[in-house]
């Protein structure tokens, strides 16, 4: 039967050493659609075997003896093989360690455009081509058929982890998750992992850089910069909350009364304009007693103030007029 249907095929277009990483290109189009062949012309285990089987040399030549007569060598037949081997099959093989009959599932699509439908209508394979892991997920989703691990991965298994997990993979995952490609099935998470499994480990295990120094001083400038980063395991309130139980480095000693040293904070050196960088409402710094208004601007307040004469707050050097008015 495949004999007489590549009597019947006519001519049919194989283009040679093309350039890019594939120079070879079959057209299922011209060779499907236009000539009409069934898959099993070409691909004889197609309904028998767990392969499907690829062509060889003395098939084509059925109907590309006398074509590549009037052909350059490297543009006829022989081109595309290894002796018997065509060159170019393993750009839809499927991995050693996967479990795939095609026969079977032919047994059960009954149509190759169930799985093939773009290959069938290309005029060159490539990769895009190939089935994708969601593609017969999905299949097996819809029918009685398991989506275990174990059913086509011989050593791929839900009970055990990729060998990428290992080493330094705990540094290494986050900037891998960043970066991952969907298509690239390798590095899909969620195809054991749930959407919770992130937050659940991380809220359970601190990142690397949240040790001491991190808590008392450095994560301050961290989260100011990049204060998305920290929500991702900290809740809205978790900065409050935690400020409210912890003071500052800064507030001990004599920060606060009777000797008042916080101002220096913002005064000395010169952070702010006044209290009110930190203190938006301060009761106290509003009712600064008043200039008498025999006083001058020109005068030296400290002369006589605080010169033997007790100030009631830290004289930082600034202008008195600042204030009292």
């Amino acid at each position: 039967m495949a004999l007489a249907l590549l009597s019947l095929a006519g001519c049919a277009i194989f283009e040679a050493l093309k350039t890019g990483d594939q120079p070879l290109a079959f057209s299922h189009a011209v060779h499907v659609g236009d000539q009409g062949l069934d898959c099993v012309a070409c691909h004889a285990q197609a309904e028998s075997g767990d392969e499907p089987g690829m062509p060889g040399p003395q098939g084509c030549a059925l109907c590309h003896a006398e074509i590549d007569a009037k052909k350059p060598p490297e543009r006829q037949i022989a081109a595309l093989y290894d002796g018997k081997t065509y060159r170019a099959q393993h750009v839809l093989a499927l991995a050693d360690e996967v479990r795939f009959s095609h026969a079977k599932h032919v047994e059960r699509a009954q149509d190759c455009a169930a799985c093939h439908d773009a290959l069938a209508k290309s005029d060159r394979v490539e990769p895009a081509h190939a089935l994708r892991m969601d593609d017969c997920t999905a299949c097996h989703a819809a029918k009685p058929a398991s989506n275990d691990c174990a059913t086509c991965h011989e050593r791929i298994r839900a009970d055990a982890q990729p060998p990428s997990h290992v080493a330094s993979w705990m540094r290494s995952h986050g900037g891998v998750v960043r970066a991952c490609e969907r298509e690239e099935t390798a590095n899909r998470c969620d195809l054991c992992h749930t959407e919770t499994s992130c937050q659940t480990c991380h809220l359970a295990q601190a990142p690397e850089n949240h040790k001491g120094f991190w808590r008392e001083r450095g994560h301050g400038l961290t989260a100011s910069m990049d204060r998305q980063n920290c929500a991702a395991c900290h809740q809205p309130d978790s900065c409050d909350r935690c400020h409210q139980e912890n003071a500052p480095r800064s507030h001990r000693g004599t920060w606060g009364a009777p000797q008042d040293r916080h101002c220096v904070s913002c005064h000395e050196p010169l952070a702010g304009e006044s209290c009110a960088t930190c203190h938006q409402a301060t009761p106290s710094h509003d009712a600064a007693t008043p200039m008498p208004a025999w006083h001058i601007p020109a005068m030296n307040c400290r002369q006589c103030h605080g010169n033997g004469q007790p100030l009631p707050h830290i004289d930082d050097g600034s202008s008195c007029t600042r204030c009292h008015l």
